[in-house]
């Protein structure tokens, strides 16, 4: 990255930022309970969730969307996807799923939300891409080139790219779950789970494109 990860941040700027993820966390998680009751096969993530995710009101989700990351996913860590839409190449090779968790209209509206906040943490906080979005190094500088007409194109044409973060991790979406249910203890335990998957997830793409280099942090 060329801005080091711990370049002190404009605060008002990182508010902002944060502010931005929570509301685009707030409308994924709303998605997700909406998919919980009324197309339960279709639920994304493991079904021991979807009565809970069922039962979210909107102002829980609003709640549960400040842990801190985003909860949403374009294959962010897919160099060569981003490269070939950087370069204005031939997509066929990641096509649309016929098969999606969401209508066409949430998917579109939801894949535009997620790829424009994304695209704004890009160019507002780049050292903070990996912990905040789980976004490669290589992919952010393919991301970068793109305008927001090439991210609504996506939108319109690749919705089925962005699917829930860590789908495959239902103690991590448990424990955002069930931040408020009692007291409040709950939300600082789910942002610092959030956090540390985040910061791990990190730790293990630094290691991947520059071995030894994680012992320094």
């Amino acid at each position: 990255m060329n801005t080091p990860l711990g370049a002190r941040l404009d605060p008002q700027v990182l508010a902002k930022v944060l502010e931005a993820v929570a509301d685009l966390n707030a409308e994924f998680l709303e998605a997700l309970g909406e998919t919980a009751r009324s197309a339960p096969d279709q639920f994304p993530l493991s079904h021991c969730l979807r009565s809970e995710f069922s039962r979210l009101m909107v102002a829980q989700c609003r709640e549960r969307g400040r842990c801190g990351v985003f909860l949403a996913d374009a294959a962010f860590t897919d160099r060569i996807r981003w490269a070939r839409v950087a370069s204005g190449g031939d997509l066929d090779a990641f096509p649309q799923e016929q098969a999606h968790w969401l209508t066409i209209g949430q998917g579109v509206v939801a894949a535009h939300s997620a790829l424009m906040v994304a695209w704004h943490i890009v160019h507002t906080v780049p050292s903070l891409v990996s912990v905040l979005l789980g976004m490669s190094d290589e992919v952010m500088c393919e991301f970068g080139k793109l305008s927001i007409s090439d991210l609504a194109y996506i939108a319109r044409s690749r919705f089925s790219w962005v699917r829930p973060r860590w789908a495959d991790r239902a103690d991590v979406w448990a424990s955002i779950i069930a931040s408020g249910h009692s007291g409040s203890d709950q939300e600082p335990a789910a942002v610092l789970r959030c956090l540390k998957v985040s910061a791990s997830e990190s730790r293990r793409m630094l290691n991947s494109t520059a071995p030894g280099m994680t012992q320094e942090l």
